[in-house]
């Protein structure tokens, strides 16, 4: 199910003497959210150099950092990226207060990884999960105009208005869409099946896009983040970047 991953070398953007906050740099290594951090960091579970941090405090990899007793600085050397065919009904979390299943379960994994954005419980498709806090960075952030791909299935008919729209960029309720990349792959009266392409990751974006052309989204999958498509990869179902693939994401 898992590939052999190769290994790589990889040239951080960040130099390694730039500080930054102790809950961002935790976070990044996947060792907790920024919130769970400063709750450790206020119960003095946290030590920098031997001595309790304090709530934004600085530091970077030349830092001694405990938590509860444990050094992490060994959480920054091995870093794991996976792709996942994300079935439905499990959220894009790596934990659920209500107890439902999320996608970090369906990979057996050492690492404490976390999924890179998300797709709504019923969404399927494309998602990548890694413990690289930077380079999930590099992929959600707008700016650097990564492309991710949906097949949508909608009720009705597309019409020439309703592409020019969503290829304009259409005012939702957070203000203004990027424009997106749109392609009709079969257009029926009762229902139609569309790929679109956004470099934004607004919460049910296109379910909200697509509602108000008043053509609701019947099934939601991505299958394309930049150049890593999903393929044949059977849904529920990983396996792990290549080196290629992890260098590619780096490249962007």
């Amino acid at each position: 199910m898992t590939e052999t991953m190769e290994p790589i070398e990889i040239k951080k953007t960040v130099k390694p003497a730039e500080k930054i906050r102790l809950n961002k740099y935790l976070a990044g290594l996947g060792l907790a959210s920024r919130r769970e951090i400063d709750r450790l960091t206020l119960a003095g579970k946290i030590l920098i150099n031997g001595s309790p941090a304090s709530p934004g405090q600085m530091v970077d990899a030349k830092d001694d950092i405990c938590v509860n007793g444990k050094s992490v600085a060994h959480r920054a050397e091995k870093k794991v990226y996976f792709m996942l065919h994300k079935p439905p009904n499990v959220i894009s979390s790596a934990k659920d207060w209500r107890g439902r299943k999320n996608v970090v379960q369906l990979i057996p994994c050492e690492q404490r990884i976390f999924p890179v954005g998300r797709l709504d419980l019923h969404t399927t498709g494309l998602l990548l999960l890694t413990n690289d806090g930077a380079l999930s960075h590099k992929i959600l952030h707008p700016g650097n105009e990564i492309y991710k791909e949906y097949l949508v299935t909608i009720s009705g008919k597309l019409t020439r208005e309703d592409v020019f729209l969503l290829e304009k960029g259409m005012e939702l309720e957070d203000g203004l869409t990027l424009p997106a990349k749109v392609k009709i792959l079969r257009n029926g009266k009762e229902e139609s099946v569309v790929s679109i392409s956004i470099r934004e990751g607004r919460k049910r974006q296109i379910r909200r896009m697509f509602r108000k052309l008043k053509k609701p989204v019947l099934a939601l999958q991505r299958i394309r983040i930049g150049e890593l498509a999903l393929k044949d990869l059977p849904m529920g179902e990983y396996r792990e970047l290549t080196g290629e693939e992890v260098r590619y994401l780096y490249s962007l």
